[in-house]
């Protein structure tokens, strides 16, 4: 079981993407908004952060940098997913472990998350990246 937080502004898709979470037995905890996720960032410690793109207030990326700021978020795995598509992003040059284009299916989610926590414990410290 692993610890995931959420951070998805859709509250539809934030539930079924939770339940999923879930149903596959990890402890779940949703943040409606980049700001409220990286609060929540800073109090606790998670296994995997997955995090829309297009957010309010902090955006996908912005929270992505500020968590590998954090001590505590240096090698903390980060799957990336948005409606946008890939190159739009530039998704090679951010320092996450995955990406999903959504809309996703359940088995493709699944499989992402199961591999993205298997390999976590060999992720090296990642430092600080640059500014994008």
């Amino acid at each position: 079981m692993a610890r995931i937080l959420i951070a998805e502004d859709d509250i539809f898709f934030a539930d079924i993407l939770a339940t999923n979470l879930e149903d596959l037995g990890h402890a779940v905890t949703r943040s409606g908004d980049g700001l409220a996720a990286l609060g929540k960032l800073k109090q606790e410690r998670f296994d995997l952060v997955i995090t829309d793109y297009q957010m309010p207030f902090i955006n996908g990326c912005s929270l992505i940098d500020s968590l590998r700021q954090m001590e505590t978020g240096r090698a903390t795995p980060v799957i990336l997913m948005s409606g946008a598509l890939p190159a739009d992003i530039i998704v090679d040059s951010l320092p996450i472990q995955g990406f999903l284009p959504k809309p996703f299916t359940h088995d493709v989610m699944a499989a992402l998350v199961d591999a993205t926590l298997a390999e976590a414990t060999h992720l090296p410290n990642m430092g600080v990246p640059a500014a994008w």
